[in-house]
């Protein structure tokens, strides 16, 4: 349940830092003369999240016991930090600045 909570706080961190940016509702885009992209609420990524991975994430962490500081973990990580920096840097940021969506715009994540 733990875990479930925790993945549900990271979404809820970003639906307040889509807030916050003018990037929750389509509306909210518009009073912030946003009319091209995606909001946080049409994000269907969010919505992935939320009903998908956090449960199923949830579930494995309660089924099963992961070694977490094991060195194939460890590696893992390393891997996914990797990956997911050359995502941000070489597609999100572009990709944001053509089309503005709640994680990436205006040439930011």
């Amino acid at each position: 349940m733990v875990v479930l909570a925790g993945g549900w706080l990271l979404i809820w961190a970003q639906a307040t830092a889509a807030l916050i940016d003018g990037f929750l509702t389509k509306s909210q885009m518009r009073v912030y003369s946003v009319e091209r992209g995606f909001s946080f609420m049409q994000h269907g990524g969010m919505w992935a999240d939320f009903l998908l991975v956090s449960p199923l994430v949830a579930w494995l962490v309660a089924h099963h016991a992961y070694p977490w500081s094991s060195p194939t973990s460890m590696g893992i990580l390393a891997i996914s930090i990797v990956l997911w920096s050359g995502l941000v840097l070489f597609l999100f940021i572009p990709m944001g600045a053509q089309m503005p969506e709640a994680h990436a715009h205006d040439g930011q994540v």
